[in-house]
């Protein structure tokens, strides 16, 4: 009874498990397969949080516009009170006679003073400089989230590549699978024409090599299929075992990318590109960085507000005293110094308007060969359509002219072998005009999943 029960729970288990192993194999369109990856990819999410580094860097240098507070409490005790006597005798002279006068004192200080101090310091020409930084860190935040962008452009142009040479190589393991029955059939057939001596044994050794061949194919073809797996797995954050069913639904943005002229293509990639716009951003950084050093050269004014409070130091001192004022300071021998960082400064700005000066030439030109990609893909396909269709025709004819004796068995097994090597053209032509088109989109700075979530 006892193994009854586990053996029924052990069924339950392995029913469980594979309606699991089902459900996780439901097919996977590309668009799904990319935001999973932007959902789980470590890379991406080390980028945001250099954008929020960024952003917290820009909120604490607000601080530094506020004035600085100084508050300053002390307290001293002496031996005794210091007091001044006043000298009466002269005053008693003129005094009516028998009249007694007090003695009579100044405190001066008690034996126990108390002082208390408060200052605002308000920089003035400090504030051109602090401006200006505040705007490179502004900027710095926007070259940040770019650079985000970027790498979310790049993680999805990686899972573009493996789900369509995933798909490649389920298609090619297809061709090889049909190609296979195929080369069985011939060696069948063969054995029955090597029974009557119709050929000789050579023939039959070439059939099974060719399927020898065909099952190497195979082979690699599943290699293909199980690597391109894992990565689409591993870009998506699941284990790489996890069973993946991808569905291509074809689109038509390679004929509405063909249809755009050139210019059109690069003039938005120019706009678009987020690298580019994170350049345009550090440059914008740089020249107010450039503008930050050049306060630092300036004299420091500074506004200043004091308040004093003293107590225990005599009826002569009053007890709170008030300034208000202006401070200036300027350490002029640090002037040379700060000269030459200006320059650093405006060095490093110039710099980095060349660098995007190029990388918009190198951008125009990756466009380019994007484009031409895109149609060389285009036109292999249709090569390979001719050819497959070529390859089929002469395959059907060298079969039947085999079975009637009319040719060799070296000419049948050309022909398979130049039907399947069509076919495996023809996937390889659709999955790279797939792949050129995304690609082409890409390099325009334009995420995939736009289109899908504006729908």
């Amino acid at each position: 009874m006892y193994r009854s029960f586990k053996l029924f729970t052990a069924l339950i288990l392995i029913a469980v498990m594979a309606l699991a192993s089902t459900a996780s194999a439901e097919p996977i369109p590309l668009e799904a397969c990319i935001q999973k990856a932007v959902e789980n990819n470590k890379r991406l999410q080390a980028e945001q949080i250099g954008v929020e580094v960024a952003e917290n860097n820009r909120k604490s240098f607000r601080g530094h516009f506020l004035p600085v507070l100084r508050a300053e409490v002390n307290a001293m005790l002496w031996d005794d009170d210091n007091i001044y006597n006043l000298d009466m005798s002269p005053l008693a002279q003129i005094m009516p006679p028998g009249t007694s006068l007090p003695a009579m004192g100044i405190t001066v200080r008690e034996d126990m003073t108390l002082g208390s101090s408060f200052m605002a310091i308000q920089p003035l020409t400090g504030l051109y400089s602090l401006w200006f930084g505040h705007d490179a860190k502004k900027h710095m935040v926007e070259s940040a989230r770019f650079t985000a962008a970027n790498t979310r452009r790049e993680i999805e142009g990686e899972v573009t590549k493996a789900f369509f040479s995933h798909l490649a190589a389920k298609r090619m393991l297809q061709s090889a699978d049909a190609a296979l029955k195929q080369v069985e059939a011939f060696e069948k057939m063969t054995q029955d024409f090597l029974r009557v001596e119709m050929v000789e044994r050579n023939a039959l050794l070439k059939v099974r090599v060719q399927k020898a061949q065909i099952q190497k194919a195979i082979f690699q073809a599943k290699k293909g299929v199980h690597l391109t797996r894992s990565m689409l797995n591993m870009y998506m954050g699941r284990p790489l075992p996890t069973p993946l069913e991808i569905v291509h639904v074809p689109s038509s943005l390679s004929e509405e990318l063909m249809g755009l002229p050139i210019e059109t293509l690069q003039k938005r990639s120019i706009e678009q590109r987020p690298d580019l716009l994170s350049a345009r951003s550090q440059s914008v950084a740089a020249e107010s960085g450039h503008q930050a050093a050049i306060g630092q050269m300036l004299p420091e004014i500074n506004l200043v507000a004091r308040y004093q409070n003293s107590q225990g130091m005599g009826d002569m001192m009053p007890e709170h005293q008030v300034f208000g004022g202006l401070m200036l300071s300027w350490n002029f021998w640090e002037w040379g110094a700060g000269y030459y960082e200006v320059q650093a400064a405006e060095a490093k700005s110039r710099q980095a308007r060349q660098l995007i000066e190029f990388a918009e030439d190198g951008i125009r030109l990756e466009v380019e060969q994007k484009r031409l990609e895109l149609d060389e893909a285009i036109r292999q396909h249709t090569v390979a359509l001719a050819q497959l269709q070529y390859a089929d025709e002469n395959l059907r004819i060298e079969s039947s002219r085999y079975e009637v004796q009319e040719s060799t068995t070296n000419d049948l097994l050309q022909a398979q072998t130049s039907e399947l090597q069509a076919e495996n053209d023809v996937t390889v032509a659709k999955m790279q005009i797939e792949v050129a088109a995304r690609g082409l989109k890409l390099s325009m700075g334009q995420d995939l999943l736009a289109e899908k979530n504006s729908r």
